[in-house]
């Protein structure tokens, strides 16, 4: 347990004081999320049974991002963790300036196509993983209706990283100004009944601390019926989870379909808010070791109407369609990078294919 109201630290040094509940022997271990620095100290790293305070000793912040530390107890029991936030030298607000890009330059294999003329910026999240700079999500974000219409991210075990826990850390993104997106910190949206604050990038794909924190920012949720969000739409991100811990990589998009519309919510600030009128999942597999696919590679999208009646819906092959299929239907083009690695007569094979043909997409547990 962490002295109350202190799991959150200031950027210049503080002392926190931890409490360890055990019944036998104990050993504490601090890890530190994307740094080898070590910055912060324990009084005592091992006790017996209840302790009484132990002084938890954090250095000065010299970078301008947050950072974070993991405590874990250890004993014959089991272990729990607890994770430590300390702010960096830039003020958790928004920036004051946009930047985000009209284009997407980068060639990650999860991008869908961009415009330079839509009026939609690209904004992009990295993440630390195992000391190396890594993707943890990407985004397309509509201004009118103060969504992202995609998310785009890799996922795999690695990438998931551990158990973890969800921080629901809800928060701005300090990508934006505060005035361009849906401030939702406080509390649900409003105006529309029944919603939720819904993920495009599930947290529990993200479980290391820092990353996790990311995936609750505004730009990265929608208005979504609370009956949906919990149900066909939760089983649909399990099953996404399912597929990405039993190949190499597996390739991302979320996103949603502003219009037509299921309605209109306000933020915390009244601001107006489009509660999207569907939600899709298109993903790209690729195993090195597969016994087939094309190049290694096999697609599968997903497209659910934004409504009730879709809430109960179990995930099977019968709403299964390729990626040609959710593009007519969106209008989006996805995996805009795949032709460049694979060729474009393989790439049109892999977004062709009826993954409802492939037992693959629906004997994974």
């Amino acid at each position: 347990m962490v002295e109350e109201g202190k799991e959150y630290l200031n950027q210049q040094g503080e002392d926190v004081f931890i409490f360890v509940t055990s019944k036998t022997d104990w050993v504490l271990k601090l890890s530190y999320d994307g740094e080898t620095a070590e910055w912060a100290s324990l009084t005592n790293y091992s006790g017996t049974g209840d302790s009484g305070a132990q002084l938890l000793t954090c250095k000065a912040n010299p970078k301008e991002t947050e950072r974070a530390v993991t405590l874990t107890v250890y004993d014959k029991y089991g272990t729990a963790s607890v994770d430590i936030f300390q702010k960096g030298l830039k003020s958790d607000e928004p920036a004051s300036v946009r930047k985000g890009t009209p284009t997407a330059t980068a060639k990650w294999l999860e991008l869908p196509a961009t415009n330079a003329s839509d009026g939609m910026d690209f904004y992009h999240h990295p993440m630390t993983v195992d000391g190396k700079k890594n993707r943890n999500y990407s985004y397309y974000f509509d201004y009118d209706a103060r969504v992202s219409v995609w998310v785009a991210y890799p996922l795999n075990s690695a990438l998931i990283g551990g158990s973890g826990t969800r921080s629901d850390a809800w928060a701005a993104d300090p990508l934006m100004p505060a005035t361009d997106q849906a401030l939702i910190a406080a509390g649900n949206y409003k105006g529309l009944s029944g919603m939720n604050r819904g993920h495009q990038i599930p947290s529990a794909d993200r479980y290391r601390p820092l990353a996790n924190k990311e995936t609750f920012y505004g730009t990265n949720m929608t208005p979504q019926l609370g009956t949906f969000n919990s149900g066909v739409w939760a089983k649909l991100e399990d099953r996404v989870r399912a597929w990405a811990k039993s190949c190499d990589t597996l390739y991302v998009v979320t996103g949603c379909v502003v219009e037509p519309r299921y309605g209109v919510a306000s933020d915390n600030a009244g601001k107006r808010v489009i509660a999207p009128g569907a939600y899709y999942k298109a993903v790209l597999r690729y195993n090195k070791n597969s016994t087939f696919g094309h190049s290694g590679y096999n697609a599968c999208a997903v497209y659910l109407e934004h409504n009730a009646e879709n809430a109960s819906r179990s995930v099977n092959r019968s709403m299964a369609m390729s990626i040609r299929e959710l593009e007519r239907k969106t209008g989006v083009d996805f995996f805009v990078n795949l032709p460049a690695l694979v060729g474009a007569q393989v790439a049109e094979t892999i977004e062709t294919e009826d993954p409802a043909t492939l037992s693959y997409w629906w004997s994974t547990n």
